[in-house]
């Protein structure tokens, strides 16, 4: 992620050839984790995350996996992927410059054949970019900037500005999710329990609802015939021993809580259509996924607009999702990490077909 505040300066540019790779077992002592998926169709899907120390997406053929792109050894990882087709897709993440020696804003662009390296419109301050929505021509991202404020930037069609947000300033933390609406409006939340929505007006707080002792703290927001965002309920130890997960509906005029779920926490939401949505994180004991003893949470949204637990294989010490997406009206992808007795991460990735949940593990590469 580069900076400039003022002007704006973005320079599209080819990626390097993408570098050799060894396929080796799933259970490789190659660390990985998963924080993006894409769906698109039954033969396309995208997953991102990091992996050996790189940044990484890989693409789904409809057999086989293989990657599609990877950054500099020097670290980083992407951290949402979006698309509007196949041959227009986006994914933003960080990237640790070595030469400035912090991390940076990661965008990169498919057209369908290759992706390419875009500069966000600043240099040299430390950032990174949690999220990314398309919905036609506009393209938005948001996440966090120069000291600790939030950021949100959107594609001009040739090159990426940034957004003032001049209801936060700094020390206000970045911004955990983002959502474009079929109105225009663009909606972004944070981890205290905050919601913001833009329009022509410019931005106002929408908050989300008071809870007692606790703070929903959004980590996604998506919008398709609905708007939903999904957290938890904050850890407060006067408030008790446990976090809950926990998705909220706007009404229309307010946020009001739509599912207080498991001990535990939803860090991805899918809305697939005003009453069906797709949701999920990770369950745990004692205070949520903070502590061992993890597992994957998935939550669907079914007509009757009531949310229930779908159970999925667990793997590993502790496993835990970290993004959701669906295609079609029964094929859904989950991805995220399970973690071993050595504290190493590995790949998680599921897979439905209107049936039971089935593993499709990535490749790793050394």
């Amino acid at each position: 992620m580069a900076k400039v505040f003022g002007g704006f300066l973005v320079v599209v540019a080819l990626i390097a050839p993408p570098l050799a790779t060894t396929e080796v077992s799933a259970r490789a002592a190659c660390p990985m984790r998963l924080d993006a998926v894409e769906a698109v169709a039954v033969d396309l899907v995208w997953i991102g995350g990091t992996g050996c120390g790189r940044s990484l997406i890989e693409v789904w053929d409809g057999s086989r996996w293989r990657v599609s792109w990877a950054g500099p050894a020097s670290g980083g990882t992407v951290s949402a992927i979006a698309a509007n087709t196949a041959d227009e897709a986006w994914a933003v993440g960080e990237q640790w410059s070595a030469r400035l020696d912090r991390s940076v804003p990661l965008i990169l662009r498919s057209d369908g054949s290759a992706w390419l390296r875009v500069a966000a419109p600043w240099r040299s301050t430390q950032a990174w970019l949690s999220d990314v929505d398309v919905r036609g021509s506009e393209v938005w991202a948001a996440g966090e900037g120069p000291d600790a404020r939030p950021l949100v930037i959107r594609w001009t069609g040739a090159e990426f500005e940034r957004v003032p947000m001049p209801l936060l300033g700094s020390g206000s933390g970045g911004l955990t999710g983002l959502a474009l609406t079929g109105d225009g409006r663009v909606w972004v939340v944070d981890g205290y329990g905050r919601a913001f929505v833009r329009s022509d007006a410019g931005w106002r707080e929408s908050p989300l609802p008071d809870l007692p002792r606790q703070v929903a703290a959004a980590r996604s927001i998506d919008a398709g015939g609905q708007l939903l965002a999904v957290g938890d309920t904050g850890y407060f130890p006067e408030a008790g021993p446990d976090t809950r997960a926990l998705s909220t509906r706007w009404s229309g005029s307010r946020w009001v809580v739509d599912r207080l779920g498991p001990v535990g926490e939803l860090d991805d939401v899918e809305v697939i259509s005003p009453d069906r949505a797709w949701a999920v994180g990770c369950a745990g004991r004692d205070v949520g996924c903070y502590s061992n003893r993890f597992s994957p949470l998935v939550m669907r949204r079914n007509a009757d607009g009531v949310w229930r637990s779908v159970p999925v294989p667990s793997v590993g010490w502790d496993s835990a999702l970290a993004s959701v997406d669906a295609y079609g009206t029964l094929g859904v992808w989950a991805v995220g990490r399970w973690v071993d007795r050595a504290g190493d991460n590995h790949p998680l990735v599921y897979h439905r077909e209107g049936g039971e949940w089935v593993r499709t593990d990535p490749v790793i590469f050394l």
